[in-house]
């Protein structure tokens, strides 16, 4: 191997995404009304301004709400908080021309809740040790009215408002505090992120990768320079990011490929264990797992 492998930075993290985003935007531009990328927030309080429950979520230009978070204060449950907000994310997101709501969710969290929103499985994500986690889509463009705010007295009851960043970091505050009671992980999150460097430097390949805190393992970017492909280094990013898994007691490693290189992961042993469907319109984003 005639270049070096180092850690990856930040501003590295930073340019990969970018670059990964402009080559799925030359197989798949976005509609030329499509929205642009939002963070959404949206904060529910009680008549003090206390907040009772909060969602935050990503709007994306290919059409999609996605990276849904929500949280409801445990003495505020059951009172159709959850679903009010919900609703009303969907209602923005379909306002601003999204076709699709993407969820995902542990088996001790709102699989039954999800269910009663509308949403369906797309995959289930059986690991080794931990909780089974759920990835759930839901049509927008199907039923005008399925997708309007709720309108149940817990709407009346409290205010729902736009919120901050600070506001989104007290949701997954609350989140992480609720999932670790319930279901405690064996350990933090261990980072493997890689990049490859020409002799002068020059990254020209990377992959961003990580082990979650049940042994499962990420593969959450994995990038060549095209002037750099076709030569075997994403492989060997790949296969590097196997072997540390395993000596990090990893047993098993998910990834989430568009179809347009879906092939590449199952050429590596990795099997589909379910997809999003007409997502991105006219295509398929696939979960795949291969067993270390």
């Amino acid at each position: 191997m005639k270049y070096e492998i180092k850690p990856l930075t930040n501003e590295d993290a930073d340019y990969m995404e970018e670059r990964i985003d402009e080559f799925d935007d030359g197989i798949l531009p976005p509609e030329p009304d499509a929205p642009e990328d939002e963070y959404l927030v949206l904060m529910a309080e009680d008549n003090e301004g206390n907040p009772v429950a909060g969602l935050a979520a990503m709007i994306y230009n290919w059409g999609q709400l996605d990276d849904v978070a929500l949280w409801v204060n445990e003495a505020y449950r059951k009172q159709g908080l959850g679903s009010a907000l919900l609703r009303k994310a969907e209602h923005i997101a379909k306002e601003r021309g999204c076709y699709l709501s993407l969820v995902e969710t542990f088996d001790f969290q709102a699989k039954s809740f999800c269910d009663k929103q509308g949403y369906s499985v797309c995959a289930e994500q059986d690991r080794p040790k931990g909780p089974t986690c759920f990835y759930m889509q839901k049509r927008l463009d199907r039923d005008p009215q399925d997708n309007m705010p709720d309108s149940s007295s817990s709407q009346k009851r409290f205010e729902i408002k736009r919120g901050t960043d600070e506001d989104a970091d007290f949701i997954y505050d609350n989140l992480d505090e609720f999932n670790d009671s319930v279901c405690p992980p064996l350990h933090g999150y261990i980072r493997m992120n890689k990049k490859l460097v020409d002799r002068d430097g020059n990254m020209i390949a990377a992959i961003q990768a990580g082990i979650g805190g049940w042994d499962e393992g990420y593969v959450h970017l994995l990038w060549v320079d095209e002037p750099y492909r076709g030569q075997g280094l994403a492989s060997y990013l790949l296969e590097e990011c196997e072997r540390e898994a395993r000596e990090n007691g990893a047993d098993v490693l998910f990834v989430y490929a568009r179809d347009w290189v879906a092939d590449f992961y199952r050429k590596h042993g990795f099997t589909e264990y379910g997809a999003a469907e007409d997502f991105p319109k006219g295509h398929r984003s696939c979960r795949l797992k291969k067993l270390l």
